[in-house]
């Protein structure tokens, strides 16, 4: 029986911080290896700190070692590309296209770049008769959203023969994403290289007419040499056009792919771009503005693994206060189109309280305190551009009262959990745990046109799940492939000493493992339950919501 094996690397980031950031291969490689993944293939994926000149020579060699010679194997790279001039004995320099894998580095391409004739003698080896080298790079030379790295001021010669014709030949076929000395542009508008954006479309049944049913390897190169050219000239005013090289005897078909993981939180960051970052502020201690009132301040620590979610360079971190001081006019424009990652609990963050009402795994907050929540809001708000008054009001001994009162109420555990036979989670903790959750949720902002741009929630009820959520989603891939929209998590903290705690503390998820199905009867029970659990009205919103995250068109 024939079978699919597949390599797909996406290299955004590069451990030489003097090789230039890309915004969108590693988001490239993700959406077309679950493409692949949803027909069956065999999928190997490496992105970013993963696709390391080792591990991707390995990746490559173990296809000579599991395809069978009727299997079919695709290899995908999104990156940058190179030209290394190499000196030589009594001959003229000679000139080497090269692959960038993660650790290369600037000063030494020589040794830690990986040249295409050595792809192409792997691909020699692979014993199958069907191999499909998609490559969304160039050697272009440095330009604006190009894929292609040059080391400043050094001359390269053009290679006298072109390299990709030379690799490619009869069983092995490259769709290169531009002539051997064209850009190969992204464009960050739409999350992906414009080859990778028009070979998803065509695979993905984006397309009409006869690409609609089944898809050969002619009719991908014709969509690609027609959109891909109009697409960049009329983006960056430049000629991109895309090539094919080498033969195959057999003809190859594929179905129309759809991905399995739809918008769940496998896929993050790479299906969550573009995001901005919501995070808790300091709160003044004599109130300036009406976001320091109600709150208490965010810690930075939690935080701390921030860095290793893999976001693109740029990406936006904001204060929660805008979301309480903004008009929604302002807040429609600048953040309904845009993914929102909000980081903090409702203690510390006061957009989470809002983000929290539609989340799938919310933190469970009675009914008194989101109303005396409203109500206190809007009389902070009326007076928020007058310090004066704002100041009298938070100093008010009754008022003080208040606040400390039902902030209070957002401090403490307990959360909803759709899947759990009891529904609440966490409302105990021990001295030695934290509880948290990761969750989808609306992002409020959003248009239904824009049904895409959702929010992610991770918040503890303290500071140790705040952390450890980030933690999680850092390795999501891993952390969510058995709860796809997230759930409750506890942190055990076995260690007393404060940094041991926060380093070396132990995760361990509450919620089970689910489907999409369990989820939503889930839901379904909870209706029941609303007025018990003071959620009346909120389960048709998370009901939509999943709606929206399962339908979503990759």
């Amino acid at each position: 029986m024939s079978r699919i094996f597949g390599v797909f690397i996406g290299i955004n980031e590069y451990q030489d911080p003097n090789i230039t950031a890309l915004q969108c291969c590693s988001n490239d490689a993700q959406d077309l290896a679950e493409l692949f993944a949803g027909i069956d293939a065999k999928v190997n994926l490496l992105l970013d700190s993963q696709a390391t000149n080792t591990a991707i020579r390995t990746a490559l060699w173990e296809l000579t070692e599991v395809v069978n010679p009727e299997d079919t194997a695709i290899v995908f790279f999104a990156g940058h590309g190179s030209r290394i001039s190499i000196p030589r004995r009594d001959k003229d320099p000679e000139t080497i296209p090269c692959l960038l894998p993660h650790d290369a580095y600037r000063e030494s391409l020589m040794a830690t770049g990986i040249p295409m004739e050595d792809i192409g003698r792997i691909f020699e080896c692979i014993p199958c008769k069907r191999v499909v080298f998609f490559f969304d790079s160039c050697y272009s030379g440095s330009m604006a959203n190009c894929r292609s790295y040059r080391i400043p001021n050094e001359r390269v010669e053009l290679p006298e023969q072109k390299i990709l014709p030379k690799i490619a030949g009869e069983g092995t076929i490259i769709f290169a994403a531009s002539s051997e000395y064209q850009p190969a542009f992204e464009d960050e508008q739409t999350g992906h290289g414009v080859f990778t954006e028009c070979l998803v479309e065509v695979l993905s049944g984006q397309v009409m007419g006869e690409f609609s049913e089944q898809i050969s390897l002619d009719k991908i190169q014709q969509y690609l040499q027609e959109q891909v050219p109009n697409r960049t000239r009329k983006r960056f005013n430049k000629n991109q056009t895309p090539i094919q090289h080498g033969t195959i005897t057999e003809r190859i078909t594929f179905p129309v792919m759809k991905t399995r993981n739809n918008h769940t939180l496998v896929s993050f960051p790479y299906q969550f771009l573009p995001l901005t970052i919501v995070v808790g502020d300091r709160r003044e201690t004599t109130p300036k503005t009406s976001g320091d009132v109600f709150a208490l301040s965010a810690s930075p620590a939690e935080l701390r693994w921030l860095l290793a979610l893999g976001l693109p360079r740029g990406t936006e971190i904001i204060s929660d206060k805008v979301f309480r001081q903004a008009d929604l006019t302002y807040l429609k424009e600048n953040y309904g189109k845009t993914n929102l990652l909000v980081i903090g609990s409702p203690a510390a963050n006061l957009f989470t309280r809002l983000v929290n009402e539609t989340a799938l795994f919310p933190f469970s907050i009675s009914q008194a305190a989101k109303s005396q929540y409203k109500k206190m809001s809007y009389e902070i708000d009326e007076i928020g551009n007058r310090r004066g008054e704002l100041v009298n009001f938070a100093t008010d001994a009754r008022n003080r009262d208040s606040l400390g009162f039902y902030m209070n109420e957002y401090r403490k555990g307990g959360f909803l959990d759709p899947t759990y036979d009891f529904f609440r989670r966490g409302e105990r903790i021990p001295h030695d745990k934290d509880y948290g959750t990761v969750t989808v949720a609306r992002n409020p902002y959003a248009s239904s046109e824009n049904g895409r741009f959702i929010s992610i929630l991770v918040a503890g009820v303290c500071l140790p799940g705040t952390m450890h959520g980030l933690r999680l989603l850092g390795n999501a891939r891993k952390s969510f492939t058995e709860r796809p929209f997230g759930g409750i998590f506890s942190v055990e903290l076995s260690e007393s000493d404060w940094t041991k705690r926060m380093t070396h503390a132990g995760i361990e998820w509450s919620t089970d493992p689910y489907d999409i199905a369990t989820l939503r009867r889930g839901l379904q029970e909870l209706k029941n339950k609303e007025d018990e659990l003071e959620i009346k009205g909120e389960i048709d919103e998370k009901l939509k919501l999943l709606d929206q995250v399962v339908n979503i068109k990759q």
